[in-house]
């Protein structure tokens, strides 16, 4: 059973709490109006909405009785859920057409057909009676004759003439049907094939056009550029390499410099020992002749002649042992100079060697890098030129292509009164397609009814529900409306922000326990909830445990409602499975301030804040427990989630009237196709918006808004008509082409 099955919706509309409008009203008003609101909006109380009822309704043609489950007409957001029943009547049109532009044109001439035929039968009876009046004619006022036997026989011929102008119409309507259909059908086909041969050539050709534009891109980026560098590396190397010369010069210098002083030093010091020498060369000599003398007198004489010169000699030899001790340290320190120096010149030659190897490989590699710059200019001018030529090509055959189909348009615009096709929906490539039930209200059940029909008889996974309902219980829900219709999630999408957050995760069968020291506890009469008094004796928690298919209690929990004294502080709701599913804590006023919403594996995903009853934040948190997004409203919450989770390739089906619908869509870049009826199509603002949003998928009630939409469209449609009804047409012979 699909999610729009009879069951399925009164189920649905049974779980909506009256919460949600409460929350709604309080919040969304201000940002996108009535049609977007939730769970972040209030803190009302929850009320059950009344349960929808079902009848008998007949089909027309049959007689035969079936179910007929009243509509999900309100949007889930309303106060109450509204209900009505729809009969269908299925159309007995004489119009064999199956594709959406063939049905408008044929049910147009069908129409035409009936209206002449009623023309000539009201003509024919409106003819005033031909026969001359009877003396005895009653007066105005009295009882009428009957008939007269000439009024009798025209009355027979007019009739044969209706018969026979019926006839005459249906065959030609029949023949006038299926030529158009297979002009129509050959003429988009050709066209099709025309435009998709102008397509593929227009794509070629840009491609060849940018690889053009990227080939003289990539030319001029080849200008030697990337030669630059190592250009640059060389004269950096250069520059090392003069500035190491000019060191190396600098303490070979120095080093020449020392060896002088140390040249200089050693003359030095060969001068002072000379100079030691002569000192004691005349000390020998004084002290020669003095070991001559034997007398006293001529000794004393002797040492006062040479008394001076022995004190020279002295004070000589000191001074000149204390310049050797000079000397030998100055050498001392001038070898140990030199030795630095020679360290240095040798550090420097390293230097210079490794930089000159450096500007070999540097100059090496630079002689590769031109080769190749070389060889890629050579190899990208060859491309250009291929691809000139080509780009040449393909723009002769664009006008070739270009020509014959202005010649074919001209003529499906003549012979068909619209330039471009109209197929049906499904031919649009939208998987899956969504349908926004918040974009319609009580007052569109007309729509929604057959709306609903003709997503039934999609293909599985190829349709959807979009809701923006967020509330507390959401989850089990949702669960309860899928296990009611005996359908598998899988098989229907159903985009929503909260449901899509807590459905993710590994699922876990840790289902939720009480605590260990519990004081006391009373059940309930049937043993579905108990009240548990914890040993403060001020905590209790309320505890309503699920029901199983036979209606009997089973030990898994459903909600727990933790009070202190007669306050609630929170309540906690539990997965059909027992895991905990969302908390929500009041304060002592019994305002409710968090809400919290768990994934099936237990972790925290949506956490929403109040202050003074009103929303204050919305936070969203990843599956390792990070807060990766925060909101300040349900509108921005919404936007981010579909433009994150909504399918690429899907589009979301709602009531062009709303607002809502088309902002929300808007800002979240959603593709979407639109249920539109004459009223609609009509005005201005709808023309504009259809320019501007190059819009071509829609849903319409019937083949007067889908002819209407031809009139204006600039672009292929794909338009669903929910009500096939002839249309009538006025048929002339189009110049050919």
């Amino acid at each position: 059973m699909s999610i729009f099955g009879k069951k399925g919706r009164n189920q649905f509309l049974r779980n909506q709490p009256n919460k949600l409008q409460q929350e709604s009203e309080q919040n969304s008003n201000a940002t996108t109006g009535a049609g977007y609101a939730g769970l972040f909006s209030s803190a009302s109380t929850v009320k059950p909405k009344q349960e929808v009822t079902s009848k008998q309704r007949t089909l027309p043609e049959t007689g035969a009785r079936t179910a007929m489950t009243d509509r999900p007409i309100a949007n889930l957001h309303s106060a109450t859920a509204s209900t009505t029943t729809t009969t269908i009547t299925k159309s007995t049109s004489s119009s064999l057409t199956q594709s959406a532009s063939a049905s408008t044109s044929d049910a147009q001439a069908a129409s035409s057909t009936h209206v002449a035929t009623s023309a000539t039968k009201s003509q024919e009876a409106d003819k005033p009676v031909t026969t001359k009046p009877k003396q005895n004619e009653q007066k105005s006022g009295d009882v009428s004759n009957p008939p007269t036997q000439a009024e009798a026989t025209n009355i027979t011929a007019n009739s044969a003439k209706i018969d026979n102008a019926k006839n005459t119409l249906k065959q030609a309507i029949s023949t006038y049907n299926e030529a158009r259909r297979t002009l129509q059908t050959n003429m988009f086909a050709k066209r099709a094939d025309l435009q998709a041969a102008l397509t593929q050539n227009k794509l070629t050709l840009a491609q060849t056009q940018r690889d053009i534009k990227a080939m003289q891109k990539r030319m001029a980026q080849n200008d030697g550029s990337e030669l630059v560098p190592v250009q640059k590396t060389i004269s950096d190397l250069q520059n090392q390499a003069n500035k190491i010369a000019i060191q190396l010069k600098s303490k070979q210098g120095t080093l020449d410099d020392l060896n002088r002083q140390r040249r200089s030093l050693e003359k030095q010091a060969q001068m002072v020992l000379e100079q030691g020498k002569k000192f004691k060369q005349d000390e020998e000599e004084i002290m020669s002749a003095f070991s001559g003398l034997k007398d006293p007198e001529k000794v004393l004489a002797f040492a006062d002649a040479h008394r001076k010169q022995i004190d020279d000699i002295k004070a000589g030899e000191k001074k000149l042992t204390a310049t050797q001790i000079s000397l030998k340290k100055q050498l001392e320190d001038n070898i140990n100079e030199i030795n630095q120096a020679k360290d240095e010149i040798a550090k420097i030659n390293s230097d210079q060697n490794a930089n000159g190897q450096a500007i070999t490989n540097a100059q090496r590699k630079l002689d590769t890098m031109k080769a190749k710059v070389a060889n890629d200019r050579a190899d990208d001018k060859a491309q250009l030129d291929k691809l000139e030529h080509q780009q040449a090509d393909l723009t002769d055959e664009s006008k070739r292509l270009y020509d014959q189909l202005h010649t074919l348009s001209d003529g499906i615009t003549a012979w068909l009164n619209f330039s471009e096709p109209v197929h049906t929906l499904s031919e649009a490539d939208y998987a899956p397609l969504i349908l926004d039930i918040d974009s319609f209200s009580a007052h569109d059940s007309d729509a929604l009814a057959p709306l609903s029909d003709m997503l039934q008889s999609m293909p599985k996974k190829q349709v959807g529900i979009f809701t923006t309902y967020f509330n507390i219980d959401l989850v089990p829900t949702i669960d309860a409306w899928s296990m009611a219709n005996n359908f598998n999630p899988d098989e229907v999408q159903i985009i929503n922000c909260l449901y899509q957050l807590q459905n993710a995760g590994e699922g876990t069968e840790n289902a939720a326990t009480l605590p260990a020291n519990i004081q006391n506890r009373q059940w309930n009469a049937t043993h579905t909830a108990e009240t548990i008094t914890m040993p403060d004796g001020q905590t209790n928690m309320h505890v309503t445990y699920q029901l199983d298919a036979q209606k009997k209690p089973t030990k898994l929990i459903a909600k727990i409602a933790y009070r202190q004294g007669d306050k609630v502080t929170k309540e906690s709701f539990f997965r059909k499975n027992g895991v905990l599913s969302a908390n929500t804590f009041y304060d002592a006023a019994n305002d409710i301030t968090r809400k919290e919403f768990y994934r099936r594996d237990g972790l925290l995903v949506v956490s929403a804040t109040y202050q003074g009853q009103k929303l204050r934040d919305i936070s969203v948190f990843n599956e390792t427990g990070l807060q990766i997004n925060s909101f300040d409203s349900l509108t921005a919450l919404n936007v981010w989630w579909l433009q994150k989770s909504f399918p690429q390739e899907g589009a979301m089906i709602g009531n062009f009237k709303s607002k809502a619908y088309r902002d929300l869509t808007a800002k979240s870049d959603v593709k979407l196709v639109p249920f539109v009826d004459e009223a609609v199509v009509d005005t201005d603002d709808f023309t504009r918006w259809m320019a501007e949003r190059k819009q071509q998928a829609f849903i319409t009630n019937n083949v007067n808004t889908q002819s209407a939409l031809a009139q204006k469209a600039k672009l292929p449609l794909y338009v669903n008509v929910l009500n096939q009804a002839p249309l009538p047409v006025q048929l002339s012979m189009p110049v050919d082409y």
